[in-house]
């Protein structure tokens, strides 16, 4: 659920599909300069195209929420709270609902 916390379009357009994930480390991302390492870049693919990703800094043991794919937080992506956001999530997605989300490979 927490990479769609960073994406531009809802999941609602892809259920029943496969989302596979594929992950790169990369260097000159905007989250370098933060973090002063690189950036691992983790991208959503359905259908052979790029529907979304996350970023996040490539540090062992760092914990915290993922990063758009351009290296902006939530509250820039959605200009809301994450509290507000997970509450327009619940409203929305059933459990029932997204049960029909079909994901493959790893992600955070």
């Amino acid at each position: 659920m927490q990479t769609w916390t960073v994406q531009q379009v809802p999941p609602d357009r892809y259920f029943g599909q496969n989302i596979d994930y594929y992950r790169f480390i990369v260097k000159g991302h905007p989250l370098e300069k933060k973090y002063h390492t690189a950036t691992q870049l983790n991208i959503m693919v359905s259908k052979g195209q790029v529907i979304g990703g996350t970023s996040f800094p490539d540090l062992e043991g760092l914990l915290g929420s993922v990063y758009s794919i351009e290296g902006r937080t939530l509250e820039e992506v959605q200009d809301m709270t994450y509290a507000d956001w997970l509450g327009v999530w619940k409203k929305k997605y059933s459990p029932e609902t997204t049960a029909f989300i079909k994901s493959e490979g790893r992600g955070r």
